[in-house]
């Protein structure tokens, strides 16, 4: 006798990872979910478990690879550079909880994954800071209005 699946897959587990001008959220679920349905534009970062300072993350040029239950989800450079910007959102790891509805995913089943709501946010599992400075890429320098320029890398 076929029994239907009707259990909802939940985020069991989130990492993060700078990398220099790169970001990676790995999320970890407790079962198989559909990578093609994935939708990170509903994922929100936030800097505490219970609200503070929130980010949704666009990831416009990122990528997804997936692997059964785990997913790593590489940021935009947009992204990554509005929340460095953000300045108390993810620079370790006791300020980096997420949260979603529960349209972030489905399994195979279309069973939606359990939502995190924004007062109990998931927090960070593993995180790894950004441990690189800009880096100087280039300058324009003007004689005429004694101006110089720098730019770089982020």
């Amino acid at each position: 006798q076929f029994v239907a699946d009707t259990t909802s897959p939940q985020l069991v587990a989130f990492d993060f990872n700078f990398t220099h001008n790169y970001a990676f959220v790995t999320f970890v679920f407790s079962e198989p979910v559909v990578v093609g349905v994935l939708d990170e534009s509903v994922v929100h970062l936030q800097s505490a478990s219970d609200g503070g300072v929130s980010y949704r993350i666009l990831s416009g040029n990122g990528s997804r690879i997936g692997l059964e239950s785990i997913f790593v989800l590489q940021l935009s450079a947009l992204d990554v550079n509005n929340i460095k910007a953000l300045g108390s959102l993810g620079t370790n790891q006791s300020n980096l909880f997420l949260f979603f509805p529960e349209d972030l995913v489905s399994d195979a089943a279309e069973n939606m994954v359990g939502a995190r709501e924004t007062t109990n946010a998931l927090g960070v599992r593993h995180f790894e800071g950004d441990s690189i400075g800009p880096v100087p890429t280039g300058f324009n320098m003007d004689i005429e209005s004694n101006e110089y320029t720098i730019f770089f890398d982020e």
